[in-house]
């Protein structure tokens, strides 16, 4: 699973990198793969057995956080990433007029 992680940490960081030119962007991948699978290893070692010992408020707040703390954090990252970009590009292009 680590190794799954990693690989496509480096191919989407890279990829993003190329695209939007600035080495930020990292932290989407990071935060949008990494933090969810911390929290799936998490529930897997001490969320319980599902059918006979379920640790339901522990399952909740993994969820929870993994929802705001990975995805909604990495794609805020992004927004912000593309956001600032157009931003600039729009400004040059306003300088250039």
């Amino acid at each position: 699973m680590v190794v799954i992680v990693l690989i496509c940490i480096v191919t989407t960081g890279f990829q993003e990198s190329l695209l939007l030119g600035d080495w930020r962007i990292i932290l989407f991948p990071v935060l949008s793969v990494g933090v969810n699978s911390c929290f799936v290893w998490l529930l897997k070692q001490h969320g319980g057995d599902p059918y006979t010992k379920p640790q339901v408020a522990l399952n909740a707040v993994c969820h929870i956080a993994h929802d705001l703390l990975g995805t909604e954090a990495g794609l805020l990252v992004l927004t912000a990433m593309v956001y600032y970009k157009g931003r600039d590009a729009k400004r040059r292009e306003s300088k250039r007029s």
